[in-house]
């Protein structure tokens, strides 16, 4: 189970967790964004596995 909470109180924001979360956000976004054209998306249909 993952723990939703607990009982240990805490006085400061997570900024290592936000920091890595944007991060992410980032990078992910970053890699979505050339694939909108078409012209990016051609090795990935050519060696990309294309299930039947």
């Amino acid at each position: 189970m993952i723990p939703l909470r607990d009982n240990i109180p805490t006085d400061h924001l997570p900024v290592v967790t936000l920091v890595i979360i944007a991060i992410n956000v980032a990078v992910f976004l970053l890699l979505q964004g050339p694939s909108l054209s078409g012209v990016e998306d051609r090795p990935i249909v050519e060696y990309g596995a294309i299930p039947y």
